[in-house]
């Protein structure tokens, strides 16, 4: 029996949902991407559906398949992946999801150079956050980070300067100096005051 048929035969006893991590984890996108398809078909037939299990497995899926298509460059459609999981956040009332769709709308947005689009996405998925976790959590911090960059980006450096610090203090609070996060963030502020002060 080839890989491919015994991971059929797994297949057969799991989750649609679980059938895609299953496939992702073996490298065969095309399975997968299938699956995928053959899942959102399956969705759309329960797409009233207000189950809650119903609507996490909904909102995974388009998480999934908006990260695969981020990763490979196509911006288009993770965006309309990143939509689909904010409707279902939405329906979940799962404010954590909700902001983890705002932030990556706002990140697909900054790559496409809609700044104030991203700024708009950032600042809800920030305000979630910051009631959700308090000020000095790790996703607060990488909220800051992402604002930092598009104000960079804007040719906007006090603003730019003032996010970058916050997630800054946020990291060195919570990974320490040494991790790799923290570093990333420093450059951006050393690259920041070289370049423009």
């Amino acid at each position: 029996m080839t890989s491919t048929e015994e991971n059929n035969d797994r297949i057969g006893n799991t989750s649609t949902i679980e059938t895609f991590r299953m496939c992702k984890k073996c490298n065969q996108t095309t399975t997968a991407e299938n699956i995928c398809e053959k899942c959102v078909r399956q969705f759309k037939q329960h797409e009233n559906d207000d189950n809650t299990n119903l609507l996490i497995e909904k909102w995974e899926l388009c998480h999934e398949k908006a990260s695969k298509y981020y990763l490979h460059g196509d911006f288009k459609r993770s965006l309309s992946e990143n939509k689909k999981a904010l409707k279902f956040a939405k329906q979940l009332k799962d404010q954590m999801r909700i902001a983890d769709c705002y932030n990556n709308i706002g990140v697909i947005k900054s790559m496409k150079n809609k700044y104030v689009k991203a700024l708009k996405y950032y600042n809800r998925a920030l305000n979630i956050q910051i009631v959700l976790n308090g000020e000095d959590h790790l996703c607060v911090g990488e909220i800051f980070n992402n604002i930092g960059v598009v104000y960079a980006d804007l040719g906007i450096h006090d603003e730019a300067e003032q996010y970058f610090n916050k997630a800054y203090r946020i990291s060195v609070k919570q990974r320490g100096m040494s991790h790799p996060k923290t570093k990333q963030i420093l450059e951006n502020v050393e690259h920041l005051r070289h370049t423009y002060f």
